[in-house]
């Protein structure tokens, strides 16, 4: 039990020395995401009493103890990718869900364009930010049209507040 934590802990080695400072940056922010969800799951439920939150987070615990899992199997680029790729995913559903280019959103996704130029290389950037520039267009032009609200306008909900 002791050897296998042991090597839970212990960063992959590739030959390459590129892939080998990737793979020990991506193994420490996995190990970080482990100590993060499994401390959150239980904070949130002793604070709230609501189940959804540890549910998510214990999920995100499953996730991440899979990623560690396939790096330690020599799937770097695998693991880089969708990491990359569901974080994308979250920013841009945000974003069309929460009130377009004013959501906080954004502001992540210059952090996460940092993180693919490190693990996925300059080219994949390229296409991320041009693949951005269209998304980011597409939800100014909803929002100029109307079809996305903003969702600091309250809309009235009861009888009373329309009559």
């Amino acid at each position: 039990m002791n050897n296998w934590i042991r090597q839970f802990f212990a960063p992959p080695t590739y030959a390459d020395p590129r892939q080998d400072r990737l793979a020990k940056q991506l193994h420490l922010l996995l190990l970080l995401g482990i100590g993060m969800t499994s401390i959150y799951a239980p904070l949130v439920y002793l604070a709230t009493q609501d189940t959804a939150g540890p549910i998510a987070s214990g999920c995100m615990f499953f996730v991440t103890v899979v990623f560690v899992w396939l790096l330690k199997n020599g799937r770097l680029y695998l693991v880089s990718s969708l990491i990359i790729g569901i974080s994308y995913a979250a920013i841009m559903l945000s974003l069309t869900f929460n009130g377009g280019i004013r959501d906080q959103a954004i502001v992540t996704l210059i952090m996460l364009l940092t993180l693919a130029a490190l693990f996925l290389g300059e080219r994949f950037v390229v296409f991320l930010g041009l693949l951005s520039s269209l998304i980011l267009t597409v939800l100014y032009a909803a929002e100029r049209m109307g079809i996305i609200v903003d969702p600091d306008y309250n809309v009235p909900s009861q009888i009373d507040d329309l009559l």
